[in-house]
């Protein structure tokens, strides 16, 4: 990508959030192009664009991130690809794709809008997270008797990772923290229990803890609203489901981020976790952008 293609992939990528923000009124279009065009300028090297007849007829952006356990991977946003027709992507996805793998990113995964996964899936990518939102309130939730909840503290450690331990048998919706190494997902949720903005609910029946759930800032995002919560991890003991835990879970960490001063609250889950899917659209979540993946040496 030149530096004068900059100001026209904004553009392009300003007209496929409206697009997508029309089709689905939970996605935020409102973006800064200052920083947008400065986030390209920077990210040339591994910016590519196809030209048409007058204009720019599409355009993708990767970032190459490395994970603790040294693993590159190149991600592809709601705002780093534009293209008019599946050619065009398959074009821009070629020349990516070789640059990427020489960086040593052999796994590359692209947020995509929920209703235009086609075009991908016919290059060979696959569903692996679903991303959902819903606007909050702060209504009052309604408890299943002889079950309490209570604030969550770093002393809740080897309750967390008790717990956790459901969401990666893939019973439950995906934590966010997910890590293959035991002493690195301890300590990731040492880290994370011990972030001011974090909220763990721990959810008790008889003094026994049976379900949890995280909240946290979701940050800046594309396609997401600004005071925008993330939930994640959230995890009932098997006996206990199908009680109203897990409503009641939610709708009280929705109450307390619409007292902090959130209004939308967003999670994901694994694409093939019906379960999850079925509970969080239950309780009026709708997706929004779907995780796609694939390995760069596929034929």
């Amino acid at each position: 990508m030149g530096r004068g293609d900059v100001a026209a992939v904004a553009n392009r990528v300003a007209r496929a959030l409206a697009r997508d923000a029309n089709r689905e009124p939970l996605i935020c279009s409102r973006f800064s192009r200052a920083a947008l065009r400065d986030a390209l300028e920077s990210a040339r090297d591994v910016a590519w664009v196809a030209d048409g007849a007058q204009d720019l007829c599409g355009h993708l952006v990767g970032t190459v991130l490395e994970d603790r356990g040294g693993a590159k991977r190149a991600w592809v946003g709601p705002d780093g690809v534009s293209f008019d027709d599946p050619q065009t992507l398959d074009q821009l996805y070629r020349v990516a794709r070789v640059r990427w793998n020489a960086m040593g990113a052999h796994e590359h995964l692209a947020w995509v809008f929920r209703d235009d996964l086609a075009p991908w899936v016919s290059l060979g990518f696959s569903r692996v997270h679903v991303r959902a939102a819903r606007a909050i309130d702060a209504s009052a939730p309604s408890w299943p008797r002889s079950y309490c909840v209570r604030p969550g503290t770093l002393g809740d450690l080897e309750v967390a990772l008790a717990l956790d331990a459901l969401v990666e048998d893939g019973t439950s919706a995906p934590s966010t923290h997910e890590m293959n190494d035991e002493g690195c997902r301890r300590e990731e949720w040492r880290e994370l229990l011990s972030e001011p903005d974090v909220r763990h609910f721990v959810v008790e029946r008889a003094g026994d803890p049976v379900a949890q759930i995280v909240s946290y800032p979701l940050g800046s995002l594309r396609g997401s609203f600004a005071r925008t919560v993330h939930f994640s991890a959230l995890a009932v003991e098997p006996s206990h489901r199908r009680r109203g835990v897990a409503r009641a879970l939610v709708e009280t960490a929705t109450a307390s981020a619409h007292r902090d001063g959130f209004r939308y609250a967003e999670v994901a889950w694994r694409s093939a976790n019906d379960g999850a899917q079925a509970l969080w659209t239950t309780l009026g979540f709708r997706a929004t952008y779907v995780r796609l993946q694939r390995h760069g040496d596929s034929s």
